[in-house]
């Protein structure tokens, strides 16, 4: 790995990975390392999930309501069509199969969909270069817009 690569991916990943029941005490490095690139990929995604997981977790008992947290990830995805997620269906899936449970811990949730195999097909048909372009030019266009016009001092 890069020196300058962001060790707390690696950390998340790992942690992530291991705090769940029922999971494989030894892990193979190409699933690893795609447990990383998700929240490579997907980390602005990844983060909004979590600030919301733990908003609705008043209790602070590390579980929610999987139909309150489907939810907030619905309004995540509609809301910010800027940034790469994985798309609705994925996360109805991987909700609906924890609804037996009626309630779901993050780390399960994340879990859950580093497995689901549209997770691999997603970061396959990432946005273009080209996308990525005009999304900038549309971000850099709207700071113009919005910065403050300095002012001279005379």
């Amino acid at each position: 790995m890069c020196s300058d690569f962001p060790y707390s991916l690696v950390r998340n990943a790992s942690r992530i990975t291991m705090e769940v029941k029922d999971f494989p005490q030894k892990v193979n490095f190409r699933d690893f390392s795609l447990k990383i690139f998700i929240l490579f990929f997907f980390s602005e995604f990844m983060n909004q999930s979590a600030l919301s997981f733990r908003t609705i977790d008043k209790k602070s008992t590390g579980k929610v309501e999987v139909s309150g947290f489907l939810e907030r990830l619905r309004y995540i995805v509609n809301k910010s069509p800027k940034f790469s997620h994985p798309g609705i269906s994925v996360l109805e899936e991987v909700l609906n199969n924890s609804a037996k449970n009626k309630f779901v811990m993050f780390n399960e949730f994340c879990v859950k969909l580093f497995l689901h195999p549209n997770m691999a097909k997603a970061l396959e048909s990432s946005p273009s270069h080209r996308d990525l372009k005009a999304t900038l030019g549309e971000f850099a266009q709207m700071i113009h817009k919005t910065a403050p016009v300095p002012r001279s001092n005379p």
